[in-house]
């Protein structure tokens, strides 16, 4: 798409297209951020940068059978530095990852004793991605599974997630090879609710 959009001249920016295409077919995007947006903005970091950055994004959502409930979602980020005064031009954005998707379903019982009970697992998808703005070093992808039970009555909800059920080891956040943030290990989080 060419154009101008809310006063700025976007003279080589391009997008997917927003039809039922595979998404094996459909070209890679790259959308172009002209200098002035990131001034007028104020924009110093490459994550203030990173907001003005679209891709291709696919969800869908639906009811497989009554009570059984899936969530997937897609997307891909191609997002480069396009201008730059310290030799960074051409460079990917750090902890932008190329492709990301997640699933998530959960089963709730619908009659009986124990209507109400439901189990959920979700898995989650992060690609490689460059560690630092200087593309130096890689950050690898990785895989993580989370899973829930819960009960549900009337106007309350108890539930019990565990996250990251497998321990997997991963980056969550990098910013240079002596700035990175762990992913959270296995965890157990209990919650209750009430509605009133």
């Amino acid at each position: 798409m060419t154009g101008k959009q809310d006063g700025y001249s976007v003279p080589d920016a391009s997008t997917a297209t927003r039809t039922d295409t595979p998404l094996r077919d459909i070209p890679q995007s790259i959308q172009v951020v002209p200098q002035q947006v990131l001034k007028d903005q104020q924009a110093i970091r490459a994550s203030e940068a990173l907001r003005n950055v679209s891709g291709v994004q696919r969800s869908i959502a639906g009811q497989i059978l009554p009570g059984w409930n899936v969530i997937a979602s897609y997307a891909y980020t191609d997002a480069k530095i396009t201008q730059s005064n310290d030799g960074q031009q051409g460079n990917q954005l750090f902890n932008v990852p190329f492709n990301a998707a997640s699933l998530w379903t959960t089963y709730e019982l619908q009659t009986g004793n124990w209507k109400g009970l439901g189990f959920g697992l979700g898995l989650f998808y992060v690609g490689d991605r460059q560690g630092d703005l200087a593309n130096d070093f890689k950050v690898s992808s990785y895989l993580r599974t989370d899973a829930s039970i819960f009960y549900r009555r009337n106007s309350w909800k108890l539930g019990l997630n565990f996250n990251n059920l497998f321990n997997v080891n991963y980056i969550d956040v990098g910013q240079s090879r002596t700035s990175i943030t762990p992913g959270a290990p296995f965890a157990v989080v209990g919650s209750f609710s009430v509605e009133f």
